[in-house]
Parts: C-alpha cells; structure tokens; sequence
C-alpha cells in the first residue's frame, strides 16, 4: 500500500471506530457542526462565548494556511498526502459531531 493509501486506511479505520457508544467523553468535547468551534450565549450577560476544540492546534513554526493540526486523528495540513486538509481555518477533518 502507497503512504497516501496507508494513511487514508488508517484515518478511515479510526473514524469507523470512533462511536457515541466507546467514546462519548471525546464526542462530548468536540462541538457540532463543520467547524473546530462553536458559540454559546452566556445566560448571565448575554454576550457569546468562543468554544473551541481541545484537539485542534496551529502550528507557528509551519507556514500559515498549512499550519492546522488535530491531536485526535495526529495529522496536520502539511502531512504531504493530505494537501487537501483546512485545519489551518478551523474546518473538521474528523467527521464527529457533524451536522448532517
């Protein structure tokens, strides 16, 4: 198997695995939609309230729009076989808590 198919193999097999039923605390913690965060109105002020997912991070010492990466599925834009990725702009490549 190439790299590329290696590697989309082994993010398909972690998705697969991945369920509300074996790992509601990580469902928990990641926020619904297309996106690495949500808002929420505080009840006290009114005001929104910035959530972002504990798994996303931007890595400085990487060039900008190639520089997202998620602790979760361990990979980042700059992975050379996933140039495709948009961590950088905070959009989910792990497919949990989607709105579908």
């Amino acid at each position: 198997m190439s790299n590329n198919n290696t590697e989309n193999f082994r993010l398909y097999s972690f998705m697969k695995s991945y369920t509300k039923e074996t790992h509601p605390i990580v469902f928990e913690k990641i926020p619904n939609g297309d996106y690495c965060y949500y808002y929420k109105k505080d009840n006290e002020t009114g005001k929104d309230i910035f959530y972002r997912c504990p798994y996303w991070d931007l890595d400085e010492k990487k060039e900008k729009q190639n520089n997202g990466y998620c602790h979760l599925l361990k990979i980042g834009d700059w992975f050379s076989d996933h140039s495709s990725f948009c961590l950088w702009d905070s959009l989910k490549e792990c497919g949990i808590n989607n709105n579908d």
